[in-house]
């Protein structure tokens, strides 16, 4: 009976499927690969592609019959961002490994005959584990164009929470320590709370209140998102109180409404002078730091989340000519400002002036692309327009209320009454001057 009341916080979510489909993949294939970069027999361009190579082949899983699929290293380029040339680089990193066998017409995954030596400690660390994971399309995208770190705190995740596929149902709750990933992948500790935390933000991952005894034992439970997708930069824009308008205070809540003093019994002489001759300047009334302009000079965090600041700077960089005004250039604009969102951790705003000022727009993924696609559409689709001006009408009729002609022809005359006086001032003058030229 103990037993039970001390599981009874434990509850199985609802189980279904992620949004966009899934693929499934060897526990062990997803050990393996992440052996081989740490033991530096591929790189960290070519890990990327090893999961971009899994998202191409899933998209023409369901080919119709008859049709020979085709791969370009442009769709992976597009996927894992980078210059010219790099998939095509980083799929011959994973032949030389033995890891893939690729051709224009199929892509094939490989199990080498030299695996490294870390790989059994890896899968010991997991139990054993041998089962298929279901790794979801979104995740896959994201795993194709990120960090190393990053890599590994998606990985740990998935290996403890992603069970079933196929014809059950995905389970998507489990139990992982943030210590465990960083033994069982090689990172720091403090890097993958870090990662995990803005994971949690994006909302890929969702924390569910663990007893403290199962927090000391097997760690903290988490919940996968499994109607996750890449989100738009968020909008935070400050509404600034101008002129002319009464801001409007929330009422005070029940626990802080203001209690009044009792009456004073005791009447005594106040002091007449005071003691404090250095009184504390008075407290500004706006408690939100105001943004100032954007510019291309100094690239702040929100220049890059904000779509109408994002606007001005892409003004600003069709002015310097860093970029032209056309369509394409303001998506690779926006998606320049999504890629260093989503990778620069630490200066993110450095790696989108970096971008933009040596115009390498390949390192962009399609990710980032899709992204930005929705969030320029957002800021058409937010943009208000102009109210017309105000004409004034009349009081009574209602009728649009225009200048009477009697005035109008008043400052008609006025303004042609000053033109000839400036002419015969200007005739006299000239007169005078050539008189004064012409006398001996």
């Amino acid at each position: 009976m103990e037993r039970s009341a001390r599981r009874a916080w434990w509850s199985q979510d609802a189980q279904t499927k992620p949004q966009g489909g899934y693929r499934l993949i060897k526990a062990r294939d997803l050990c393996l690969v992440w052996t081989f970069f740490v033991a530096g027999r591929i790189s960290r361009r070519a890990m990327n592609a090893y999961f971009a190579c899994h998202e191409v082949l899933e998209r023409r899983r369901w080919l119709e019959a008859g049709r020979t699929p085709k791969f370009t290293a442009a769709e992976l380029e597009r996927l894992t961002g980078g210059g010219e040339g790099s998939a095509r680089r980083a799929v011959r990193e994973l032949e030389r490994a033995g890891l893939l066998r690729g051709t224009r017409t199929a892509l094939e995954f490989l199990a080498p005959e030299d695996e490294p030596e870390d790989l059994d400690e890896m899968l010991e660390a997991l139990g054993g584990r041998s089962s298929l994971v279901p790794v979801p399309r979104q995740v896959l995208r994201l795993l194709a164009g990120t960090t190393r770190v990053r890599t590994a705190t998606i990985l740990g995740h998935m290996l403890r929470l992603l069970h079933g596929g196929g014809r059950r149902s995905v389970r998507c709750t489990g139990l992982v320590k943030a210590s465990w990933i960083a033994e069982t992948f090689g990172v720091s500790a403090r890097a993958v709370k870090r990662d995990r935390r803005e994971l949690i933000e994006l909302g890929l991952l969702t924390s569910v209140e663990t007893p403290q005894w199962v927090l000391n034992r097997h760690g903290a439970r988490f919940t996968w998102n499994l109607e996750w997708s890449r989100p738009t930069a968020p909008v935070e824009n400050s509404v600034d109180v101008g002129e002319g308008t009464t801001p409007v205070l929330t009422p005070p809540t029940p626990q802080n409404e203001p209690v009044l003093s009792p009456p004073i019994e005791v009447n005594r002489n106040l002091p007449t002078e005071g003691t404090h001759q250095n009184p504390a300047p008075r407290a500004s009334g706006s408690s939100k730091k105001k943004l100032k302009k954007s510019t291309l000079k100094h690239i702040v965090l929100e220049d890059l989340r904000d779509d109408s600041r994002l606007l001005a700077l892409f003004a600003e960089a069709t002015r310097s000519e860093l970029v032209s005004g056309s369509e394409a250039e303001r998506l690779r604009f926006f998606s320049a400002a999504e890629h260093a969102l989503a990778v620069g951790s630490r200066n993110a705003p450095g790696l989108f002036a970096w971008l933009l000022r040596t115009q390498r727009f390949e390192f962009c993924t399609q990710a980032d692309e899709d992204s930005a696609h929705a969030r320029i559409r957002r800021a058409h689709e937010g943009r208000e327009e102009r109210p017309a001006a105000k004409v004034p009408r009349d009081p009574v009729t209602g009728e649009p209320r225009h200048a009477e002609p009697a005035a109008a022809a008043n400052i008609v005359e006025s303004l042609l009454a000053r033109f000839r006086s400036n002419l015969v001032n200007s005739s006299d003058s000239k007169k005078e001057t050539r008189y004064a030229a012409t006398a001996p």
